[in-house]
């Protein structure tokens, strides 16, 4: 058994920013039409925790990169409002983690809070500080120390890692701290991901279609709320 792996279709770019056709505030209005909601907390009021990882390396924001302009924040916004908005219980938490592990990092914060939502939306961007470092271990280990188990772990990132050793062990071996890990591939799909599939871990390789980071990001994020009630 393989990996399940969703493939959206793929286009010439990701990087819309540097487009100066391109209306970037009705586009991402028409993302957020498109996700529609992030539906109901769940009834058993348990929290939920969604810790994500970014890699901002050179292979990635780099001038040749799958995202220079740095779409991937600013779709991953869309998805982190819309859980915000819907959430009425207060318990979903969302942290962000970089593999430059520093101060640009947030540690999960309820977003259906003010506070909490400017605390994720200011972690959303390239580190100033940051090396672009293309090894995700310590980034892991940070989101390991969360107070868990976590919900859903979502690693955004190109897979040209220093340290692929690292993902095998952890899709291999189902560490206690995660329930749930999506690899968000923002480049080919990872080599690393061909082998036995675990039920726990979901792989999405993205096209460059505008639009393409907030669908994966809203369905880690809505994969255990409930469906929204329909209004007659």
């Amino acid at each position: 058994m393989r990996f399940p792996v969703t493939t959206l279709p793929r286009t010439r770019t990701i990087s819309v920013r540097a487009r100066p056709d391109v209306d970037h505030h009705h586009l991402d209005a028409r993302i957020r039409a498109h996700l529609g909601g992030a539906g109901r907390c769940p009834e058993d009021g348990r929290r939920s925790t969604h810790v994500l990882l970014f890699d901002d390396s050179a292979s990635v924001v780099g001038y040749q990169g799958t995202d220079p302009a740095g779409r991937r924040y600013e779709e991953t916004a869309i998805a982190v409002d819309l859980l915000g908005h819907a959430c009425r219980c207060g318990r979903e938490l969302v942290g962000v983690v970089h593999f430059d592990v520093g101060p640009a990092d947030v540690a999960p914060t309820a977003v259906a809070t003010r506070p909490g939502l400017v605390a994720v939306h200011e972690a959303l961007r390239v580190p100033d500080d940051g090396a672009g470092v293309s090894t995700i271990g310590p980034a892991l280990a940070v989101a390991a120390g969360f107070p868990g188990p976590l919900t859903t772990l979502v690693i955004l990132s190109d897979f040209a890692l220093t340290d692929t050793d690292v993902v095998t062990d952890l899709l291999a071996s189902r560490p206690a701290w995660v329930d749930h890990v999506h690899v968000v591939s923002l480049g080919v799909v990872p080599s690393f991901t061909g082998g036995v599939v675990p039920p726990w871990v979901t792989v999405t390789k993205l096209g460059h279609r505008p639009g393409q980071v907030a669908e994966a990001v809203h369905r880690s994020f809505t994969r255990t709320r409930l469906p929204s009630r329909r209004t007659s």
